[in-house]
Order: structure tokens, then C-alpha cells, then sequence
């Protein structure tokens, strides 16, 4: 059996074992307290019927032990539930027929005179309606046995469906999140080689910077979502780089409303979204180009917007690339159908519009 550890940290074996014993004692207890009703109204005259039906459920509670280990080693391992259910049944037949045999093994030494001439005077019949009886209650053992098992192995499914779902969610989140590092270096040596040979102080200020925003990505550690505080911070720091690249030509401002900064979000949201306004814009806008960068909250959700002068035209999605279509890939990841996204393109302005709920992850 495996014994594998679950979230109170009983291992799971463990647990499922403690459960059996816990429901199989109060499943034999009941009979024998049944029988002992039954004794007191039916056979008062005959009190070692007492100690005879305490021999009896406990013989059936020790052959119920020995078909749980031959269910889980070898009935379990049957991969039709159909199948397994009709061999499990033809088991608690034919056991039947053994408990009842193993009764009268052990309880006979302990027959009274009077039971003796009463069992010897039994004919078939009463042997059959006997053995019925004992395999009445086996089969309503292995009943709620098989139930307790198939509702075990559907929870079971259920878990580890949700835990592949949340995995394959990860995995693609970190497969997207390790493709913007990248592509963000990337556009960042580009505005350091531009200054290089016009201004090697600055030049070294953005390489400062780089690192500072570097450092951004390396602490964001295995979270899927970070305050939206830590993402604002990092946008300051890319932004600071645009303008000592571009210097006069380009102005950006930051809005971030208090109440919403511990609103958590996905890493490098706004990030590639301010770097299309930019690198985009420039193209476009007239100078200096005006970009614009605010947070707030919209009821209980988050309402981001980042707008830039300048215009759109068709060949935006194609050359924004990993851009907006890696950061719709990552909202659709984590939020499926919760999130909200929007571009306006009017004139002289682009604007994209972000809205999306509070997670936990």
C-alpha cells in the first residue's frame, strides 16, 4: 500500500486504514447488539447464546479483515468497476459459506446439550436459510464497503484531476513568463547601446537600472500573482529607462490608487503593455509622446488602463508579437473567462483597458 502524505500529514495509507477499522468495528458491533436484542425477546431461557453470537460476528469481523486485504491486492486491481463488483460479489458468496463453516468450527466446543439436538435435527432447508443468513450479511459488508471504496477512488480522481489542471496552469505560466525576460533584456540593451557612444553616464545609470529591474524578475520566486505595488515599482524602473533614452520625447505618467496596491496580479502584466505604448507610439505619435499609466479599483475588481498618443494600425498585433498576445494568453490562464480586456483606437490616442478579479494563487 502506498503511503502517501496528505494535507492534515496523516499519510494517506494510514488514514485509509484507520477509517476501515473505525467503520468495520461499529458495522459488527451493530449486529452483535442486534442479535443480542433479538436473544433477549426470542431465546431469554438460553443466555449462552450470548457469548455464542459474540463468537459468531467476530469470526465474520476476522474473515472481513481477510477479504479487505484480498479486495486491495487483487479484486482493486480488476480495471472494469463492473467486473470488479461481480467478482467481489461471487467472493462474499462463496465466503459466506466459509464464515459459516469457520462458525461452527470454533463455536461448537462451546454448544450446550440442548443447541446440539436442535442443530442435529436441522434439515436442508434450515441449513440453506442459515447460510442465507450469513451471506446476507457479508453482502451488505461488502456493499457498503465497495460504496466507501468507489467514493474514495472518485475523490481520489477528483483531486489529482484538479492537481494536473493546476499544474498544466503553472507550466504554461511559466513557460509565457520565461519568454518575456528575455524579450524585455532584449529591448532594454537596445536603449543602452543607443547611449553608448552618446552618453556613457547615462548609459551606465540604465545599466544600474537593467539590474534593478532584473532583480524584479529574479525575486518574484515561484508566485503566480505579486502586489500590484511590486509591479507599479518595476514599471518605474523600465519607464526611467525609456526616458533616458529617448529624454524630451517621451513623457509617462503613473496613477495608482492607494486601496489597490496590495491588489495582486500577474507578473509582468503592465510591463509588456507599457513597452508596446512605447516602442509603438514612438513610431506613431507626434513628440513628445504622451504615455499613460493608471490603476484603480472598479467594485471588487482591478481596472487597469495604459494609453499612449500616436496611432494604431493593423500591423500592431503582428510587431507587438509576444507582447499583447503573451500577456492575453496569461489572463486567459489564470482567470479563464474572468478577465476583461479592450482596445480603443481613436484617433491620436491607443488605449488598452484591463479589468480583473481578486485570486488567491
Amino acid at each position: 500500500m502506498t503511503l502517501s502524505v496528505n494535507s492534515s500529514g496523516w499519510p494517506t495509507g494510514w488514514r485509509k486504514a484507520r477509517m476501515f477499522w473505525i467503520l468495520n468495528m461499529v458495522f459488527w458491533l451493530f449486529f452483535i447488539l442486534r442479535e443480542f436484542l433479538a436473544i433477549h425477546y426470542y431465546d431469554p431461557s438460553f443466555p449462552e447464546y450470548y457469548f455464542l453470537a459474540s463468537l459468531t460476528y467476530l469470526t465474520g469481523f476476522g474473515f472481513s479483515v481477510l477479504l479487505r486485504y484480498l479486495f486491495i491486492f487483487r479484486i482493486s486491481r480488476i480495471s472494469s468497476l463492473m467486473n470488479m463488483a461481480l467478482v467481489f460479489g461471487l467472493v462474499l458468496v462463496i465466503g459466506s459459506v466459509f464464515w459459516r463453516f469457520l462458525d461452527a468450527l470454533v463455536s461448537y466446543p462451546f454448544w450446550i446439550e440442548q443447541f446440539r439436538a436442535r442443530y442435529a435435527a436441522f434439515s436442508w432447508m434450515d441449513h440453506v436459510m442459515e447460510t442465507f443468513q450469513y451471506m446476507l450479511t457479508l453482502l451488505v459488508w461488502g456493499a457498503i464497503y465497495f460504496i466507501v471504496f468507489l467514493f474514495d477512488r472518485i475523490v481520489t480522481q477528483e483531486v489529482k484531476a484538479k492537481q494536473a489542471e493546476s499544474l498544466a496552469i503553472e507550466s504554461r505560466f511559466r513557460l509565457l513568463q520565461n519568454q518575456l525576460n528575455p524579450h524585455f533584456l532584449f529591448n532594454s540593451l537596445n536603449s543602452i547601446r543607443a547611449l553608448i557612444f552618446e552618453n556613457q553616464q547615462k548609459a551606465a545609470d540604465l545599466i544600474t537600472e537593467l539590474s534593478g529591474f532584473l532583480r524584479y524578475n529574479l525575486q518574484q520566486g515561484e508566485a503566480l500573482t505579486i502586489p500590484l505595488q511590486e509591479e507599479m515599482s518595476a514599471i518605474e524602473t523600465y519607464c526611467s529607462i525609456e526616458q533616458k533614452r529617448y529624454e524630451e520625447d517621451l513623457k509617462v505618467t503613473l496613477s495608482c490608487d492607494p486601496g489597490c496596491k496590495r491588489f495582486r496580479v500577474i507578473p509582468n502584466l503592465l510591463l509588456p503593455l507599457v513597452d508596446n505604448a512605447i516602442k509603438h507610439g514612438m513610431q506613431t505619435s507626434m513628440m513628445p509622446l504622451m504615455v499613460s499609466i493608471t490603476a484603480g479599483l472598479k467594485g471588487s475588481r482591478l481596472h487597469l488602463e495604459v494609453t499612449n498618443t500616436g496611432e494604431w494600425n493593423d500591423r500592431s498585433i503582428e510587431t507587438a508579437g509576444i507582447g499583447l498576445k503573451n500577456v492575453e494568453e496569461r489572463l486567459k490562464n489564470l482567470y479563464q473567462d474572468q478577465y476583461f480586456m479592450k482596445i480603443d483606437r481613436d484617433p491620436g490616442m491607443v488605449k488598452v483597458i484591463l479589468e480583473i478579479p481578486q485570486t488567491n494563487a
